[in-house]
């Protein structure tokens, strides 16, 4: 299962709960199967499609950035 606590954390600071930074929130990090945390912390995607997938599931849980793993 993958979080976004980044994504909760800038929710809890823009509704005044708490006080922080504005960041970007990036949620998961998407790589190629073996890639940089893949399978455990990275959506992974063999296709573009695939990618394109997993980048609109991050944007739907809220991130305001993309994170692709490094080489």
């Amino acid at each position: 299962m993958y979080r976004y606590e980044s994504v909760a954390l800038l929710d809890v600071i823009a509704a005044g709960k708490m006080a922080g930074p504005r960041m970007p929130a990036s949620g998961t990090l998407l790589a190629i199967p073996d890639g940089h945390g893949a399978p455990l912390i990275a959506l992974e995607s063999e296709t573009a499609e695939e990618a394109r997938l997993n980048t609109r599931k991050n944007i739907e849980n809220g991130v305001n950035a993309i994170k692709g793993a490094g080489e």
